[in-house]
């Protein structure tokens, strides 16, 4: 079992069962190994620390968009993508005239 509630104490607080599980042997390990070499204690630039935010940011908005299609409806949802997909096409328009 890998989950065994808090059973109360003595002294009136919550306290984890005493358990016969013995510790592993790499409690102590490093996760990784060190890092060798002249890359060893290079980091990443603050452009791909910068990039990888906004991949998380949007990745987790476009994984929330069928959930909040369904709270809001269908009318408002059609209504919604209506007026985006308008929005879309002035935007081409824009850059189009810009381009050419």
């Amino acid at each position: 079992i890998f989950f065994r509630p808090m059973e109360p104490s003595a002294g009136g607080g919550l306290s984890a069962p005493e358990t016969s599980v013995p510790p592993c042997a790499g409690d102590d390990a490093p996760l990784l190994p060190p890092a060798e070499g002249p890359e060893a204690s290079k980091g990443h630039s603050l452009f791909v620390g910068w990039t990888m935010s906004v991949n998380l940011l949007v990745g987790a908005c476009l994984l929330n968009v069928p959930y909040a299609f369904a709270k809001a409806g269908i009318p408002f949802s059609i209504g919604f993508l209506v007026l985006t997909s308008l929005a879309c096409y002035i935007t081409m328009g824009y850059l189009m005239e810009v381009q050419g």
